[in-house]
């Protein structure tokens, strides 16, 4: 269902709940993404575990992609931050076109994780 437009949904985020902060955890991180600009691109995951205002990419685990529709599994190991009161903890998944033509990425989306 290739249609005109970049586009990139997180379908699930295991788990999404019940972290504990500061604890190495595994996540698998299901995406669906739509390539349509461009001929290559990149498929990236990040989390707000360092600063609450912005996303630190996680290192290896950037996924190369072809034009057209798919679906990708990250699977990634992060320390989970609880920001309390300050905000939510947060996982970004980004498409982006390769070679990057500027700081926009084509499109992203966020997920919020809870704690106990």
């Amino acid at each position: 269902e290739s249609n005109g437009e970049d586009y990139i949904h997180i379908i699930s985020v295991t788990p999404d709940s019940g972290l504990i902060d500061g604890v190495d955890t595994d996540f698998t991180v299901a995406v669906e993404y739509n390539l349509f600009s461009y001929n290559q691109g990149i498929l990236q995951i990040c989390f707000n575990n360092e600063s609450i205002d912005s996303y630190g990419v996680v290192e290896n685990a950037n996924f190369y992609i072809y034009k057209g529709y798919g679906t990708y599994e990250f699977n990634v190991t992060v320390k989970p931050k609880d920001w309390g009161s300050q905000g939510d903890f947060k996982v970004l998944v980004v498409l982006d076109e390769i070679p990057w033509v500027n700081a926009y990425s084509l499109d992203g989306d966020t997920e919020i994780l809870t704690f106990y």
